[in-house]
């Protein structure tokens, strides 16, 4: 179903800038395993889907890519001139990895815009999901090295709990 899963992508494309609206693309080469599917994390493969993805519909100038770290992310941001936002990728329950990834993924071009970033806040262990929000705020926003972010994140732990 890949080529039909395209034109349906791509149709959707046309249609959001048709309506002047972002679309938010997410282009994951995946391996079939004896237990199902799973995201294929090598920078090639990854490139190769953000070479298609780039050029979906006969408008693109609204579209946003969300990729996950990998290996030698430059050279996955060279890849496309799209603005690009990181995702955070399946939970670890160990969310210092994600903050670093996000480091090292915000410095790896100037498309690299920001972070989305869902599971590994929500389910990061043991960890304050406002903490570990906190600090990939502060990599995003405020260009923060993951030591920087965790340090003054860990301000804030606890402090939800009223809520």
């Amino acid at each position: 179903y890949a080529l039909e899963t395209l034109e349906r992508v791509a149709k959707a494309v046309e249609e959001c800038a048709e309506l002047g609206l972002p679309a938010f693309v997410e282009p994951l080469p995946v391996l079939k395993t004896d237990t199902g599917y799973k995201t294929d994390l090598t920078t090639d493969n990854i490139i190769k889907a953000v070479g298609i993805a780039s050029a979906l519909g006969y408008y693109t100038g609204h579209v946003w890519l969300k990729i996950p770290y990998c290996e030698d992310f430059a050279r996955v941001a060279k890849a496309s001139s799209f603005p690009i936002l990181l995702l955070g990728g399946e939970s670890t329950g160990r969310p210092s990895g994600t903050i670093e990834d996000f480091v090292r993924g915000m410095g790896a071009g100037p498309n690299i815009r920001g972070a989305l970033v869902g599971r590994n806040v929500l389910f990061c262990g043991e960890d304050d999901p406002a903490c570990i929000a906190e600090a990939i705020n502060l990599v995003v926003h405020q260009r923060a090295s993951a030591i920087e972010a965790i340090g003054q994140a860990c301000k804030v732990r606890g402090s939800m709990k009223e809520l």
